[in-house]
């Protein structure tokens, strides 16, 4: 017969860690579904949240104690009466001796019990030993606390090994404690299908393996990209296990869910739930944050900045404050208001400038100067974008284009040579082309123009803008059989383009420079019948 208490070796349900390690975004790898696309910046707080639980994480095992058997050796007793007195080592030596007694019964329960005591005199290594030559009824809850032992020391291939066993004996005590475990592995480890037929079978299992076995199905199912179910199942699983230790975590993860499906006032609700009793560390943070996002997203900055600020006074570390200013960024810019969209950015970049999103905060303040007129520091902010982020093509670019329009060519022309060097891949490298060339055209060197506009490639948004400046010059340049077979070109591929009419007059007056009066007067006359700009179609009339 099992010792007392063998039945209730985990307390209420504490799988944190293993749950979160699966649940949470780690490393790029795993992600629960609520995370979007622009979401770079929050990728951190998945890792904290699973951190932050990791002491907690593991299989309580219940303290517990032999019990009195009529029959049973002097060593044995004395053993007993040691241990209940937290005297280990003496224990240790009497089990030991019991361990060889010629009753079966006794060997076989003195045996686990010098795994005991050595798991209670911290002689974790030695206990997995002992634990290993338990025999009889009692070698189920030995190579459970061996399994458990295995994992919280760090032996996760023996855990998994003996987790595994215990899973697969349908008369295990155990089997749902296992089962969840297992889940967990598989959860973490991509196998997804199997983890989440191993924490259903758990639930069904009952016990105290049960409240665990359901969070962690609900999370799996989030992860699944199953929002409708996972909801379903993580509010079933708190209002049957309100005081669990993952019931926040879980009302949070509600939160995310909800926040992805763009449910905003939803979203809102379980965070605040959440909060409710309190809540601290990265748990606090990872809540707060998730109002300021769902405030920024919803257009609602005065609202951000206030849980911004509470999220500061809960003393979230740079990284939460960094991200917060720009996802409050985000949201003014995308209300126009590019001064204080600014303004967060910068306080993000203050805060942390080398945060993970902080490219896009620099990317996106270059941007808000852009808009504000402020073309020089725009650049400025574009180009300290890190060369090897996956914004710096674009940044080189965008910062090239501010510094044309403030005058500097030379800045603008180092840029785009090195974006066109350095990504010729990225798709909007056309655009680097077509800014070369009127870069160069700022500096006079009309060749070194000619030939970056004739490189933008036919198939691009730059092409349109690339073969008028290539029509203007040669038309500019009195290069007019050039000019009318450019300018024709422009107006056969753009019909539509609003230049198309100064296009038919240009090449009108090319014609007309080049002798052909009858192309001349088709294109005047074009003009004239259909020309939208009264002033085009007066000097066509002329």
């Amino acid at each position: 017969m099992a010792p007392k208490n063998f039945k209730n070796t985990i307390s209420q349900g504490i799988l944190i860690f293993t749950l979160l390690t699966a649940a949470v975004l780690l490393g790029g790898q795993s992600a629960l579904c609520v995370m979007s696309p622009d979401d770079s910046g929050d990728r951190f707080i998945w890792n904290e949240i699973s951190r932050e639980f990791e002491p907690a994480g593991r299989f309580l095992l219940a303290d517990i104690s032999p019990s009195h058997k009529k029959g049973y050796s002097g060593e044995f007793e004395d053993a007993s009466e040691a241990f209940a007195k937290g005297d280990f080592d003496s224990a240790l030596f009497g089990f030991i001796a019991a361990a060889s007694s010629l009753n079966a019964e006794e060997g076989a329960e003195a045996s686990f019990w010098v795994g005991e005591a050595r798991r209670r005199a911290g002689k974790t290594d030695t206990a997995i030993v002992a634990f290993g030559k338990a025999r009889g009824e009692l070698r189920d809850e030995a190579l459970f606390r061996r399994a458990v032992l295995c994992d919280v020391s760090g032996r996760i291939e023996e855990a998994r090994r003996y987790f595994g066993e215990i899973a697969q004996q349908k008369d295990s005590a155990h089997r749902a404690e296992a089962l969840t475990w297992m889940g967990r592995d598989h959860f973490a480890s991509g196998k997804k299908e199997e983890a989440l037929k191993e924490v259903e079978l758990a639930a069904a299992l009952g016990g105290p393996a049960k409240a665990d076995a359901l969070y962690l199905k609900g999370l799996l199912l989030a992860d699944s990209g199953q929002p409708a179910d996972a909801e379903k199942v993580l509010t079933g699983a708190i209002m049957d296990f309100p005081d669990h230790a993952l019931a926040k975590l879980a009302k949070a993860a509600l939160g995310w869910l909800f926040l992805g499906e763009g449910n905003y006032e939803a979203a809102r609700r379980r965070f605040l739930w959440a909060l409710e009793g309190g809540a601290s560390g990265n748990l606090e943070y990872f809540v707060r944050y998730g109002l300021v996002k769902t405030a920024a997203l919803e257009g609602k900055a005065d609202e951000a900045l206030s849980h911004l600020e509470a999220l500061a006074k809960s003393g979230a570390d740079q990284r939460y404050m960094a991200a917060a200013w720009s996802r409050l960024g985000a949201s003014c810019k995308k209300a126009g208001d590019f001064q204080k969209s600014l303004w967060a950015y910068e306080k993000a970049l203050e805060v942390c400038p080398a945060c993970e999103g902080a490219d896009e905060a620099r990317f996106s303040s270059g941007e808000d100067m852009a808009e504000l007129g402020m073309h020089s520091a725009a650049a400025d902010a574009l180009l300290k974008v890190s060369k090897d982020s996956t914004l710096a093509p674009k940044a080189l670019i965008k910062a090239a284009e501010e510094d044309i329009k403030s005058g500097n060519s030379l800045r603008a022309i180092a840029s785009l040579k090195e974006a066109r060097s350095n990504y010729p891949s990225y798709e909007g490298i056309h655009r680097a082309a077509f800014l070369l060339g009127e870069a160069l055209k700022g500096e006079g060197d009309g060749a070194g123009a000619w030939k970056a506009y004739e490189s933008v490639p036919p198939a691009t948004p730059s092409y349109l803008f690339a073969l008028w400046e290539l029509a203007a010059m040669a038309h500019e340049e009195e290069n007019y059989d050039r000019s009318s077979r450019l300018f024709a070109k422009f107006i056969a591929n753009f019909p539509q383009d609003p230049k198309k009419e100064k296009a038919i007059s240009l090449l009108a007056e090319a014609e007309l420079n080049r002798g052909d009066l009858k192309a001349a007067s088709a294109a005047y006359s074009e003009l004239e019948r259909g020309a939208v700009d009264p002033l085009i179609r007066e000097e066509a009339l002329y």
